[in-house]
């Protein structure tokens, strides 16, 4: 084992020194801000068997009064195992309920590695192989990642913090191995990372103790401490309870209605390279119509007779609802089928164009879209739940727009850094802590490795929410967040029309002309905006901030992005841009790039999967543009986006809770007997990108018998594709 200060070697008792005699809070917790991190090789052994090894261990420590950094480092678990044991000891860790916690980023790797060398006898996951949480009498490894939110290098950039340097992962390096400088640099960093972060963590916590364990921690906390300081909150508490769904029927209701964000494009346009595309973005889209829209209060159950429906205009609904022969009437497919039960089905890329039976749980806001894009013979209300709708608080709004005041004021304020950063950070929080399930299976480790699931017991969990005396935010309210979200999205996509190209939860990329949509479009929303602060009495000055160049910005508005000079996507999540020249040119050294060529597909990281088409592009003498695409010989049988796994950047992870004791040999030919009682194997994998026949079927506009029919088939010249 190796003990530094700083850079400076010390020993032990050095190391150990400042550790022994830090504060420990009355709750029993050191407050030590302290990371652990490993590195492994993976590779076959001779026999072609999937291996993975440690070959370095390092953990940082800082403390609140000091500025020093302390590290260690080891290359054997058997030292790690030395080290652990010293902390326990000398810390005297269990005894008299001390503890100390310790940070890892992405906990769920280092715990298949760790858990089989000391005994975690508690672990706390929400779901198999990601846990937030794992404790050795006294030990406690916590998962930085679910507080951040934020990868290693996004949070030390974002925060000021020590920079990320990088590593060749693919040499094959053994705990013999001797290591450079580089090396051991790359490896210290990481943990220092950590102990920087969490430093700062405790000092905004006042204790290490009071530091949530996720980032919508810090949205609850901090929403729970505004309401409580300007209203009752025992009170307000209580009118929420009340509106609490009762029954399994209904909350399942509300599981079963609840959606995310519309992502998916528009295929008479997908394949195609577009000139002069249009982008727009809603204004913090989430937020914005949590403060200018109505949601539902207390539901009932309703008679679903249509005879009877003039009963419940105006109200919410949520509804479990069956078509009979639905189809779409644009090229706009918004259904998920994978929401849907559905018979005779033809499906666009996931969404549905046609089905002889479609049965799902909807609310009426879906209703009123779906009405817009489909058309049907007939449909059934199973059953029907009817609330009246009704502004948030006026206390959660007021939380929200103080957040989006800071997060716009405060951007690029010189002293106002860390103001901004958590404003932001909780401001997009505030969704996911609104959508909540409060029904939690148990997720259970044991010593062998074995993850499982134990399903929760719903009207015991059902009990325990309505009876929570903390909760300030009804379930309800984050189903329609994401449904009022939708509504606004693809109400506008509904009168731009053919001309829409893609879409993303929050924003619209098109061709043509149509601001006067658009503009209409804000006009309405400023108008929302202006009846909730004459109702609540807000100041108009809340819904619309000043940046630090006093430029206006409303909440909820759509926001006119930089144009691109081409696009081009192949479906959800999967698209290529270039910004217009003028634009490119000024702002390049903010881009960081000479290339003006950008890509956003999912599973491919930015930067290697740019370079890798750029290296295409080359190879082929092509476009960028034409190299994104799919294989298909239909479309393009000389090059197509295939990336090998030495460029993807793309990696599948094996956990192996297996036992092996065998000589190896590492890249500089050293040689040692590597022993590991459990690991994860890596491997890099190439990336490509497919398509199911049905969706090729419908980009191509010919008929596919168990899919696509010809009634689906493009009017539009399929033969300019890539034109």
């Amino acid at each position: 084992m190796v003990f530094l200060r700083d850079d400076i070697q010390v020993t032990k008792t050095d190391f150990f020194k400042s550790l022994i005699k830090s504060t420990i809070s009355p709750k029993h917790y050191y407050q030590v801000a302290m990371g652990f991190d490993i590195e492994t090789t993976s590779y076959l052994n001779k026999n072609g068997e999937k291996r993975g090894t440690m070959y370095i261990w390092q953990m940082c420590y800082t403390l609140p009064d000091i500025t020093e950094f302390y590290y260690v480092y080891g290359r054997t678990w058997d030292e790690w195992e030395d080290f652990i044991n010293d902390l326990k000891t000398k810390l005297e860790l269990g005894k008299n309920r001390q503890k100390l916690v310790i940070y890892v980023h992405n906990l769920g790797f280092e715990h298949q590695w760790i858990y089989s060398h000391l005994n975690l006898n508690k672990t706390f996951a929400r779901k198999p192989r990601h846990p937030i949480s794992a404790e050795s009498h006294g030990l406690i490894f916590k998962c930085s990642y679910f507080l951040s939110n934020s990868s290693l290098r996004n949070l030390a950039k974002n925060r000021g913090y020590t920079l990320k340097e990088t590593m060749d992962y693919s040499i094959k390096r053994l705990w013999c191995t001797p290591l450079t400088k580089e090396e051991i640099s790359y490896a210290l960093v990481d943990v220092k990372i950590l102990a920087e972060y969490i430093k700062d963590e405790i000092k905004r916590n006042n204790g290490i103790e009071n530091i949530p364990l996720t980032q919508t921690g810090y949205a609850r906390n901090y929403c729970r401490d505004y309401i409580t300081e300007h209203t009752n909150f025992v009170s307000y508490n209580k009118r929420v309870r009340e509106m609490l769904p009762k029954s399994e029927q209904l909350f399942f209701m509300m599981l079963d209605a609840y959606s995310g964000g519309f992502t998916h494009s528009n295929y008479i346009h997908t394949g195609m390279i577009l000139e002069d595309v249009k982008c727009v973005d809603f204004t913090s889209s989430y937020p914005a119509v949590m403060c200018r829209k109505r949601f539902p209060t207390f539901f009932h159950m309703a008679d679903p007779n249509p005879r009877k429906s003039f009963m419940y205009e105006g109200m919410a609904k949520i509804m479990i609802i069956e078509f009979t022969k639905i189809s779409a009437i644009t090229p706009h497919s918004i259904l998920s089928v994978h929401k849907c039960k559905v018979t005779g089905e033809k499906v666009d890329n996931g969404r549905l164009r046609y089905a002889e039976t479609l049965k799902t749980t909807i609310t009426d806001l879906d209703f009123d879209i779906i009405s817009k894009f489909y058309k049907w013979e007939e449909f059934h209300i199973e059953t029907l739940y009817v609330a009246d709708y009704q502004y948030l608080p006026r206390e959660l709004i007021m939380a929200i727009l103080d957040l989006y005041k800071n997060k716009t004021t405060l951007k690029g304020v010189i002293g106002k850094e860390d103001l901004y950063l958590r404003s932001k950070e909780i401001i997009n929080a505030i969704y996911g802590m609104s959508v909540t399930n409060p029904l939690n299976d148990e997720i259970t480790f044991n010593e062998y490795g074995i993850w499982d699931k134990v399903p929760a017991d719903v009207q015991t969990g059902l009990d325990k929410y309505n009876s929570n005396t903390r909760i300030f935010t009804a379930y309800q309210w984050g189903v329609w967040v994401t449904a009022w979200a939708r509504y606004e999205l693809l109400n506008t996509v509904y009168k731009i029309g053919d001309d829409v190209v893609y879409c993303d939860t929050d924003s619209i990329k098109y061709i043509g002309n149509h601001d006067n949509i658009i503009d209409e479009d804000n006009i309405r929303i400023l108008k929302e905006n202006s009846e909730i602060q004459k109702q609540y009495k807000i100041p108009t000055t809340l819904y619309s901030p000043k940046t630090i160049e006093g430029e206006a910005k409303t909440l909820g508005l759509w926001d006119k992005e930089p144009e691109y000079k081409y696009f081009k996507t192949l479906g959800a999540k999967r698209y290529v841009y270039s910004y217009n020249d003028k634009y490119f040119e000024k702002n390049k050294k903010k881009l960081k790039t000479d290339d003006n060529f950008f890509i956003t597909v999912a599973g491919l990281p930015k930067e290697s999967g740019k370079r890798a088409i750029l290296e295409l592009a080359v190879k082929y003498q092509q476009s960028p543009y034409d190299i994104f695409d799919f294989e298909n010989e239909d479309i393009s049988s000389d090059y197509y986006l295939d990336i090998s796994e030495n460029n993807s950047g793309k990696s599948t992870f094996m956990y192996l809770n297996e036992t092996f004791s065998e000589e190896e040999t590492d890249y500089l030919g050293n040689k040692c007997t590597v022993f590991e009682t459990s690991f994860v194997y890596v491997k890099a994998i190439p990336f490509k990108l497919n398509l199911t026949d049905e969706y090729i079927a419908l980009l191509l506009g010919y008929e596919l018998e168990t899919n696509m029919g010809a009634s689906f088939t493009d009017p539009r010249e399929r033969s300019k594709r890539n034109a």
